[in-house]
């Protein structure tokens, strides 16, 4: 049995962090840029920065198994989801869906003890 530390998280784990990443930079980027458009946008660039940074460390914390990334995930690919539902964008909502479960199905590998 492996130790938890010479663990590597699935190809499809790697993926999706990869894929998050890519998709949260723009985030960052976009929240940042928010910041210095007064007061309304400030806030709202706050929320969209913190957001995008908390994404960004959650896809760092898959691809080493960190037990905290695999709840944090699940929470923001299910509420991905839903948000994608409520605005019609059923194919998104759809492949959204299918990673949160595949997340969802992995967490047995972000047991400390695996």
């Amino acid at each position: 049995m492996p130790s938890y530390s010479h663990r590597s998280a699935p190809l499809g784990l790697k993926i999706i962090a990869v894929v998050g990443l890519l998709t949260a930079i723009p985030d960052v980027l976009q929240g940042l840029g928010l910041l210095g458009s007064g007061i309304p946008w400030f806030v709202f660039g706050v929320v969209v920065f913190g957001v995008a940074l908390l994404k960004v460390l959650t896809m760092f914390g898959l691809l080493t198994l960190t037990p905290w990334a695999w709840t944090v995930a699940v929470f923001l690919y299910g509420f991905d989801t839903v948000v994608a539902l409520l605005s019609g964008q059923l194919l998104q909502a759809l492949v959204l869906a299918l990673v949160t479960a595949y997340i969802y199905g992995q967490k047995n590998l972000f047991r400390r003890g695996y």
